[in-house]
């Protein structure tokens, strides 16, 4: 096993953030920001952008990672990177192995490896207007967990992996409804 592939968390400085925030509770509100603009053909690149925590922000990460979304060809994009759909599934793992990890430690469950098959169902009669009464969006998200651990059972780690829809804030943001704004500047 190659330990710099391991999931670990540190518990002291996770506890220190809890400490800091219980503190001051204005810390608990963040925002995200990223910004995209079209690059032809169905591309985008999105750029990360400041991160806002109880009202300053922080612009470290202003540009530091960009990303191109395309389609696949088949879906009339050139494909010279991941669609759409592609990133929410990448979005929903990063975030579902960081929390998994969290709850591994805090329960004294070390872990060797996590890894995450995902799946995104969807009919396409419904985005290319064939059919009306069919959703745009997912009809089914699916994830197969592998997770490596040499002192946990098969049972504490499906318990782990259970208490994620009410950890996870990407499963969240997915699982339930969230407003979403969209405004013309």
């Amino acid at each position: 096993m190659n330990v710099k592939n391991k999931p670990v968390v540190d518990l002291d400085a996770n506890a220190q953030a809890v400490k800091i925030v219980r503190a001051n509770p204005n810390l608990a509100n963040v925002r995200i920001t990223m910004n995209s603009k079209s690059s032809g053909g169905l591309r985008t690149i999105v750029n990360t952008d400041s991160i806002i925590q109880g009202g300053t922000s922080d612009v470290s990460r202003k540009d530091k990672f960009s990303l191109m979304v395309d389609e696949p060809i088949s879906m009339l994009g050139t494909d010279l990177g991941p669609n759409p759909v592609e990133y929410v599934l990448a979005g929903l793992a990063g975030c579902n192995t960081i929390v998994l990890a969290n709850l591994a430690a805090a329960a004294g469950i070390e872990l060797d490896s996590i890894s995450i098959d995902l799946s995104f169902d969807i009919n396409i009669n419904g985005l290319m207007g064939i059919d009306p009464d069919v959703r745009k969006g997912a009809q089914a998200i699916n994830m197969d967990f592998h997770v490596e651990s040499p002192n946990a059972t098969r049972e504490q780690l499906q318990m782990l992996i259970s208490q994620l829809s009410n950890e996870s804030p990407v499963y969240d943001t997915i699982a339930n409804a969230v407003n979403v704004s969209a405004r013309l500047i």
